[in-house]
């Protein structure tokens, strides 16, 4: 088995060999938190929902010439040479913002091939203990609500990076020692990742690679770094970020890097960057934001994590012509960062009152007058949002939903009596 097909790169090396990654005077630092300075006033770290692609592209040279790069290809990561010189490379990289999945959970074990079954699912001694009883435990707590393997996903590399904390000096860095003292540098919160993972029946594997000085703290020459790849049955391998991201990794890291990473006179430029991403919403965690503030996650076209809930989906109201008086009722949850409150705005006018309030989790009841309207169906666009005094001004930079208001005008209501049927005693 190459490298390319099983993860594994310089960082696991060291692990292996029982060499301290602290020792890498090259490794990457923690990459920056670009929401951190707008959740400082939330008590919970912040889950940010991101769609859309990013694209770099980076020169990379060293007066004695740079080699061991390998393009690599993965659902939502691509990179490939696009140029090269007897001292230098050009690299482009595309990280995708979005998963495809529809994969269930738990994982069909039974389902997967031989050499996944085989190979990332098992523990590894001393290094990824997912046989460690406290780390199948907390995994199993993890994912006890999940449905699909995204969500099972989400729910562990959030707990890791809600948890660990960023320690150069940290004593050591298997999976074991890293649950216990929560403590690591990017090995440790990747053997943590995979360990979880794995012993939540999801196949992992630990991979490793340089981050380049774009996003993560290092010299102009990069410096190693480590991260995780998740396999779903029904797409492929994907990488996540422990320390900042689930489900998608930005494209500021050199997959199997090269062997003049951090090395001196390498360096890095990036020569291109175009960004078609964006946040679509946030939601609360049930962590506090004690060691971090927030949390990315790719867009899963299939699960709707939408902050603002709101039951029924499609609030139907059925009324006779003759009397369409009546009243229609919502229920309504706002899981975001952003506020607490959250505002119905109803555009019609047999829909009273226009505007509706709530805190937290809360009911708006809207009064029907069709008074003067004919037998017919009727929709009208209903606006759900949050609400800030940052937000007044302009509340197309708030988090809305829209949903559907129908009205049925009928000439005659009919009322069905179900018979009562006496109980044999």
């Amino acid at each position: 088995m190459n490298s390319n097909e099983a993860g594994v790169g310089v960082d696991s090396l060291f692990v292996n060999s029982g060499l301290s990654l602290n020792a890498l005077t090259s490794e990457a630092l923690p990459p920056t938190d670009d929401e951190s300075i707008c959740m400082q006033s939330s008590e919970n770290m912040c889950l940010y929902v991101y769609t859309g692609t990013v694209r770099s592209v980076y020169h990379i040279s060293n007066p004695n010439g740079v080699s061991g790069f390998q393009e690599y290809h993965l659902v939502n990561f691509d990179q490939r040479l696009v140029g090269a010189t007897s001292n230098s490379i050009d690299v482009e990289v595309t990280s995708k913002y979005y998963v495809d999945t529809n994969t269930p959970y738990p994982v069909n074990r039974n389902s997967l091939p031989e050499n996944i079954r085989n190979n990332y699912l098992q523990p590894q001694p001393g290094w990824i203990q997912s046989d460690d009883p406290e780390i199948v435990a907390k995994a199993n707590d993890l994912v006890v609500e999940a449905t699909r393997q995204a969500e099972a996903v989400d729910a562990i590399l959030a707990w890791v990076r809600a948890h660990i904390e960023y320690d150069y000096d940290a004593p050591a860095n298997d999976a074991s020692s890293v649950f216990r003292n929560r403590r690591a540098v990017c090995a440790g919160f990747s053997t943590l990742s995979v360990a979880l993972l794995r012993a939540a029946g999801i196949p992992s594997r630990y991979h490793s690679g340089c981050a380049t000085p774009f996003g993560y703290i290092t010299g102009e020459g990069g410096g190693w770094h480590a991260w995780v790849e998740t396999y779903y049955p029904d797409v492929g391998w994907v990488a996540s970020e422990p320390q900042s991201s689930a489900n998608v990794i930005d494209p500021e890291v050199i997959f199997q890097g090269f062997d003049q990473c951090g090395s001196s006179g390498t360096v890095i430029t990036r020569t291109s960057y175009v960004n078609d991403s964006s946040s679509q919403y946030n939601l609360r965690t049930p962590y506090d934001n004690s060691i971090r503030y927030s949390f990315r996650t790719a867009s899963i076209p299939s699960w709707d994590r939408h902050p603002l809930r709101v039951a029924p989906l499609l609030p139907t109201a059925m009324l006779p012509v003759t009397n369409p008086i009546g009243s229609l009722a919502l229920q309504v949850e706002n899981w975001s960062c952003d506020d607490e409150d959250w505002q119905v705005r109803a555009e019609v006018t047999w829909l009273n009152p226009d505007i509706i309030t709530g805190t937290t989790a809360g009911n708006a009841l809207f009064s029907i007058n069709a008074s003067g309207m004919s037998t017919g169906s009727y929709s009208a666009p209903m606006t759900l949002y949050t609400t800030s005094s940052l937000w007044e001004w302009d509340l197309r930079w708030a988090i809305s939903r829209t949903i559907t208001a129908n009205l049925l005008l009928v000439d005659r209501v009919y009322q069905t009596y179900l018979p009562l049927v006496a109980k044999n005693q």
